[in-house]
């Protein structure tokens, strides 16, 4: 049995709906600008909304359906689409985890899209996210975007909209893709299939974005986050060393340790401040949690926030940095925080590391 076409196409997720009827409703009028800069938090489907509106353009017949025009899923640019070989659809995105949109990138699309459109339709590139491009990359597609030519779509989408080069923004529709409410969140999530464990917690730790929260669900993290609050437990209670607990953490990305710390690390100051464990995101802690921040000084938590996000730039801007010995330091800074003069050689311990 072949699958149906349509599910090979993006779809348009709940949240996005007033937005895509906007877009669409602009097309019609033949008012849609030819570069659109789609910005908003990492997780909310910027790059799936991007694809789905170049694939409605190169849609010959899109049918209105469920209040939404849409692409119909049967004719040849749907299926073109549905089989990833649209000619008239580019996509460029970094060719790794982490790596830039390099300049040869642009100048390949340069080549292409300076031709007709084959379909005899709309042109449309879909670019992101936007601020992975090196300087060069955005100078070439600066050129670009000044003389796109007819019927041509420029959407690119973005997490972090300043760092994209001012004349690049300045040449493009900005629009905000927000958050969806937390019960259109949740109702979603609970409507993917295989989707196990406490969605709320995974929604709280992805911020409210509901792809986030669902890659949590797919990529086994709960496990990891409670390995991670194991490993803290241990440095805590002086049974084990640094060493030992990063260790038992060695199989999971440290930005993603960071991150879930980090988290842990607000919801010990959110705690205290308001003695209500309806404000902890970390619900598989929240025991440790609560009875962490009846040991910690406010500064002392405000310190060490500091200092985890100190070391996510330094992962973030450093080259082949020695990961381990970094987890190990910071493990040593936890630890101390439970014992005297805790505050004592925090800022000086590390520098040497940083510098």
């Amino acid at each position: 049995m072949e699958a149906d076409p349509m599910s090979q196409l993006q779809s348009v997720l709940p949240w996005q709906h007033d937005l895509w009827q906007r877009l669409t409703e602009q097309h019609r009028q033949q008012r849609l600008p030819h570069a659109l800069l789609l910005c908003g938090e990492p997780g909310l489907g910027k790059a799936q909304f991007s694809k789905a509106l170049g694939q409605y353009l190169l849609c010959q017949q899109p049918q209105l359906r469920d209040g939404l025009l849409r692409s119909c899923g049967h004719c040849k640019g749907c299926m073109l689409n549905a089989q990833g070989s649209h000619p008239d659809l580019v996509e460029i995105v970094p060719e790794g985890r982490g790596k830039a949109i390099k300049v040869d990138q642009i100048r390949e699309l340069v080549s292409t899209i300076s031709l007709s459109a084959q379909q005899g339709g709309y042109r449309v590139v879909v670019l992101g996210p936007a601020e992975a491009m090196n300087i060069n990359a955005a100078n070439a597609l600066l050129k670009v975007l000044e003389e796109p030519g007819s019927r041509t779509l420029f959407a690119l989408y973005s997490h972090l909209p300043g760092r994209i080069v001012a004349t690049i923004r300045s040449r493009c529709q900005a629009l905000h893709l927000s958050q969806p409410d937390r019960a259109q969140a949740i109702e979603w999530l609970n409507q993917q299939s295989d989707v196990e464990g406490d969605l709320a917690e995974m929604l709280n730790l992805a911020g409210g974005a509901p792809l986030a929260a669902l890659e949590l669900v797919m990529n086994g993290s709960a496990a990891q986050r409670k390995t991670l609050y194991q490993a803290l437990k241990l440095v805590i209670s002086g049974e084990g060393s640094s060493s030992q607990a990063a260790e038992k953490l060695v199989k999971t990305r440290v930005l993603d340790l960071l991150d879930w710390w980090l988290i842990l690390v607000q919801d010990l100051i959110r705690f205290q401040a308001t003695q209500d464990p309806a404000c902890i995101n970390s619900l598989t802690a929240k025991k440790m949690i609560i009875a962490l921040s009846q040991r910690l000084s406010a500064q002392q938590m405000f310190g060490f926030t500091d200092r985890i996000q100190q070391y996510r730039h330094y992962l973030m801007s450093r080259n082949n940095p020695n990961e381990r010995l970094l987890l190990e330091d910071l493990l040593i800074d936890w630890g101390n925080l439970f014992r005297p003069r805790s505050l004592s050689g925090l800022a000086d311990r590390s520098e040497g590391l940083l510098i």
